[in-house]
C-alpha cells in the first residue's frame, strides 16, 4: 500500500500549478530565455568562472521568479 505524504501532496500541487493559472508566461518563452542564457559562445564553449557565475545567476532568477508564472496552454 502506498503512503501519501504531505510532501507528495505538496509536490503534486506545485507540479500542477501551471494548469490552474489564468495568466502567465508562455512555456516557449521560458525555453527560449533559457537557451539564450546557455547557448552564447562565451558560456557554452569558453567556460570561465565569472561568465558561468553570471549565467547561473540568470538561470536562478528564471527559476525563482519566472518559472512559477509559466502558464499551461491547451492545444485542444
Amino acid at each position: 500500500m502506498n503512503r501519501i505524504t504531505v510532501l507528495s501532496i505538496s509536490r503534486r500541487t506545485e507540479i500542477l500549478a501551471p494548469l490552474k493559472q489564468d495568466k502567465g508566461y508562455d512555456p516557449s518563452w521560458g525555453s527560449q530565455t533559457l537557451q539564450g542564457i546557455m547557448i552564447p559562445d562565451l558560456v557554452i564553449y569558453i567556460k570561465k568562472a565569472n561568465l558561468m557565475k553570471v549565467a547561473l545567476a540568470y538561470v536562478e532568477e528564471l527559476r525563482d521568479h519566472k518559472l512559477p508564472m509559466l502558464q499551461h496552454y491547451s492545444f485542444q
